[in-house]
């Protein structure tokens, strides 16, 4: 009696063929899906975290700012020495502000305020000088690789002669908008100062961002 033949199994039939490939595209399917996704969701996230420093810069700054500001004039009879207007959206700001934070084209706000430097005389007295400081913030425009513009925001520190240029913002769509608690440049100070910003990154190459709108508030320091 003859026995059967032994199975070679060095080869696929057909049908096992088909079904090899048939799961291979099931799984390369899937593999491009989550490929894609990934890569989305890292330009999304690369997007987001150029577009979020923004708001951080400005927000830093604006505290620091809102918080000095106060100019000082003439003491009076009782020894109070009152306050003046401090605050300027326009022009060349209060009497005092520095040359170089003077008249800033696209202004946008400004602050000011009286710094007193403690020095010793000859007689070992204490004598205080008053000097004034500002900051101003002021937009400038830039074009982007695809042809888009966007607003950048820039401050400009004055502290006696010393004059220093920040730039905040780089992906703004719109020129930033001041709110203030009362009058904005009354002699009688607002408690708080509030900056409304539009942040959208429209030149980014690898994902069109939807961007935020935020407003930041900023008190300033009471007495």
């Amino acid at each position: 009696m003859l026995g059967k033949a032994p199975r070679r199994d060095d080869g696929l039939t057909l049908i096992e063929l088909v079904i090899t490939i048939s799961i291979m595209g099931i799984i390369g399917v899937v593999l491009i899906g989550v490929l894609f996704e990934y890569v989305q969701n890292a330009n999304q996230t690369s997007t987001r975290l150029a577009e979020s420093p923004d708001q951080q810069f400005i927000s830093t700054y604006l505290q620091q700012d809102v918080s000095s500001t106060g100019l000082r004039g003439t003491p009076t009879s009782t020894g109070s020495i009152p306050s003046q207007a401090s605050i300027w959206l326009s022009g060349s700001g209060p009497s005092g502000v520095p040359g170089g934070c003077s008249g800033i084209a696209n202004q946008v706000i400004g602050f000011a305020w009286t710094d007193y430097l403690n020095a010793s005389t000859t007689d070992g007295t204490a004598t205080w000088t008053a000097s004034t400081s500002a900051a101003v913030y002021s937009t400038r425009t830039a074009t982007n690789s695809n042809g888009t513009t966007q607003y950048q925001l820039w401050r400009t520190s004055c502290v006696g002669s010393s004059v220093k240029t920040t730039q905040l913002a780089r992906y703004l769509t719109a020129v930033p908008t001041i709110t203030c608690s009362s009058t904005c440049t009354s002699a009688t100070l607002p408690a708080t100062v509030s900056m409304t910003i539009t942040v959208q990154d429209l030149g980014s190459p690898v994902h069109t961002s939807t961007g935020y709108t935020t407003t930041m508030t900023a008190e300033r320091r009471q007495g």
